[in-house]
């Protein structure tokens, strides 16, 4: 005979159900909400795991895994062994990790909408409201993203278990909610020593909840263990791994500048609350340099999360000596939290600089903040109803508008930067790169080994030999001889990898390569290209450089642009006698060219003294003779009359019989003087 289930057996399974649908309600919002973002390649603080796969240090088993610092400066045991099983899992393939940190984030919106639950005794919509804030939160973007993002998802799924036990102790008479809460801080301040700053929270709930327990000395014990806990990560970190405790970010000792804290604690505080303020590189945007609708949409956001908290301390000030049991420990829950609050503010505020991802602690904080205000304000009346909406409306709408800016945050930029290195010089270059040398042209060259382990990480070659220089350093002589390759990362190139290679010829290549055995035609036809900018890039000091290698070896074309970038100072210092000397030696060959410089040099007195009528006549000989540059100098003379007497009849024309040879620039001159 079949039994048939009890309603307790019913409602469990209706829970299990909705708590089931809602998880994957909370992946669906998450992957429609970042996906647009998704990374493809590690980047950023996902370095560690190139640079420990390369050079040999990466954790080889489950017990290493356990026991080093996993390319920290910290020792996280719970992350080194999780990040150790993803990347033996997922390998280098991006996307898995993303998918990983959703499901990490969801169980976590899941855990802040039980807490909520509990918090206003089974208020669904608050919770699911609560529970939605939290998965769309920007400051939840890092952990989504990055593959080492899981090391903060990690700590936050633990550190809202650990939240939702100490709830769970606030509303039963038992201590296992408590005992739960140390092991889960125990964890969490193990798999980032930031939320040892829940520590002194931990404390005052556990004396809250010990309360209404017949032996309250099972109360002090679990205090007693939080404090071990918090003295053994200490004690392992700084004695026995000689690791530094107070070790901030980018592994810069925390200095405890009072002036700078309180100024981010300020700035965590509005930023947590809707008006995002920091520098863009780390908060996306700062609403203090933007319009109205910024400003409209964060006070309208700041305004939703304090109206119920403010409404709720009212309500208590108000009514303090009248106020039932259950205002008493609903006031002593937001107490609780108030302390937690502060204690994760500070830990975001210590080191040199506060980042967004920082404050998704503090946040969940204030939301429990706003579900407590809820609650108090009664439930499912049309006030809490209108209230929740609002929350609800302005935080999607603020998170909405934020999520524009996320690309800002520098760790976007990474990605761009690594994602177009892969795709500009690792896999078009897969078959050259071992038997050539990279060149990465950067503003910042210290950055040289970081790139390089990109390349050798991606293209799955140790030996590649990668140099770095900075846009201001010469070009090496053999770049383009095909064993050299050439990338740009420059703010002009808007930081993403720029292949220099592709504007190169074969043309070039070869005239290159025979310039390079002292051929020296093929000098003057290369150092042409440079002055020129033709089938290369324009470069004045290595077009003198070829030219002069040319002029040394009597090529009188090759002498004449020398002196003419000598005597104009392109490439190098104006210097007359250096202009004089190569245009006589060409001149000497039969050089015209040449011989019209040395004639305007003297008419002018450069590097010489001056002698109108000698240069004029010189002019007048090689005008006569069809030249049609001298023909063009003479009207030029003429019409500026600076050196000889103005004469506008001559001066059109010398133009006229200058243009009639093709002569373009006598061509504007004479459409110039007929105006």
């Amino acid at each position: 005979m079949n039994q048939q289930p009890t309603t307790y057996q019913t409602l469990k399974a209706a829970q299990i159900t909705s708590a089931i649908a809602l998880f994957c309600c909370f992946q669906i919002i998450l992957y429609a909400w970042y996906s647009p973002f998704a990374f493809q390649y590690f980047a950023g603080d996902d370095m560690v795991f190139i640079r420990m796969q390369l050079d040999g240090t990466w954790p080889g088993s489950f017990l290493r895994a356990l026991s080093e610092s996993t390319g920290f400066a910290w020792y996280r045991p719970v992350y080194g062994l999780i990040g150790w099983l993803e990347y033996e899992i997922f390998g280098i393939t991006h996307k898995y990790y993303f998918l990983f940190n959703i499901v990490l984030h969801s169980l976590s919106a899941l855990t802040v909408t039980f807490t909520a639950l509990r918090l206003t005794q089974n208020a669904v919509l608050t919770s699911v409201t609560i529970g939605i804030l939290f998965t769309v939160s920007r400051f939840a973007s890092l952990q989504l993203l990055l593959a080492m993002g899981s090391i903060e998802g990690v700590a936050t799924l633990l550190f809202c278990l650990m939240l939702l036990s100490c709830t769970q102790s606030w509303f039963v008479r038992s201590v296992f909610p408590a005992k739960m809460a140390a092991v889960f801080f125990a964890l969490a301040i193990f798999t980032h020593e930031r939320y040892i700053a829940a520590a002194p929270f931990l404390v005052l709930n556990t004396f809250m909840s010990a309360r209404h327990l017949r032996k309250k000395s099972r109360g002090l014990l679990i205090v007693v263990a939080i404090c071990l806990i918090v003295g053994l990560n200490i004690v392992v970190k700084k004695y026995l791994l000689g690791l530094s405790f107070l070790t901030g970010t980018s592994a810069i000792p925390i200095d405890f500048d009072s002036i700078r804290i309180l100024k981010f604690v300020v700035h965590g505080s509005l930023t947590v609350l809707g008006l995002n303020y920091g520098p863009a590189y780390l908060f996306g945007l700062d609403f203090m340099h933007h319009g109205t609708i910024l400003w409209i949409i964060s006070i309208l956001t700041a305004g939703s999360i304090m109206a119920p908290i403010v409404l709720a301390s009212s309500f208590w000030l108000r009514n303090y000596p009248h106020i039932t049991d259950e205002d008493r420990r609903m006031s002593g829950i937001c107490l609780c939290l108030i302390v937690l609050f502060v204690g994760l503010l500070l830990a975001a505020s210590v080191t040199f600089r506060q980042e967004l991802r920082w404050l998704l602690a503090p946040y969940v904080v204030v939301l429990f903040l706003v579900a407590v205000g809820v609650k108090q304000l009664g439930n499912l009346n049309f006030t809490t109803k209108a209230i929740v909406a609002w929350v609800l409306v302005a935080g999607v709408a603020s998170q909405f508008y934020y999520r524009s800016f996320l690309e800002n945050i520098y760790f976007w930029e990474w990605q761009r930067s690594v994602k177009s290195l892969v795709e500009v010089v690792v896999k078009p270059y897969i078959q050259e790169l071992d038997n050539s040398t990279i060149w990465l042209m950067t503003p910042t060259p210290g950055d040289c080994e970081k790139w390089s382990l990109i390349i050798k990480f991606y293209s799955a070659r140790r030996q590649i030999e990668t140099k770095c220089i900075a846009p201001s350093e010469n070009i090496p002589n053999n770049l383009f001889e095909g064993s050299q390759l050439l990338f740009e990362n420059t703010p002009a190139t808007g930081g993403k990898w720029v292949d220099r290679n592709i504007a190169v010829s074969t043309r070039f290549k070869e005239t290159i390569k025979k310039a390079r055995e002292g051929d020296p035609a093929s000098q003057y036809e290369v150092g042409s290209m440079y002055r020129e900018g033709r089938e290369v890039s324009k470069d004045q000091r290595k077009a003198l450089e070829f030219l002069l290698s040319a002029a040394l070896r009597e090529h009188h074309w090759a002498q004449y642009w020398l002196g003419r970038m000598y005597l104009h100072g392109e490439g190098t210092e104006e210097d007359f006698g250096q202009a004089l000397k190569w245009f006589e030696q060409s001149a000497a060959a039969g050089n015209v060219a040449s011989r019209l410089a040395i004639a305007s040099m003297m008419i002018k007195g450069q590097g010489m003294k001056k002698d109108i009528d000698t240069g004029l006549h010189l002019v007048q000989q090689l005008a006569i003779g069809g030249y049609e540059w001298a023909q063009y100098l003479l009207g030029d003379l003429f019409a500026n009359g600076v050196d000889v007497p103005h004469n506008k009849c001559l001066a059109m024309e010398w133009f006229t019989r200058a243009a009639a040879q093709g002569n373009q620039a006598a061509r504007e001159r004479l459409k110039a003087m007929e105006k």
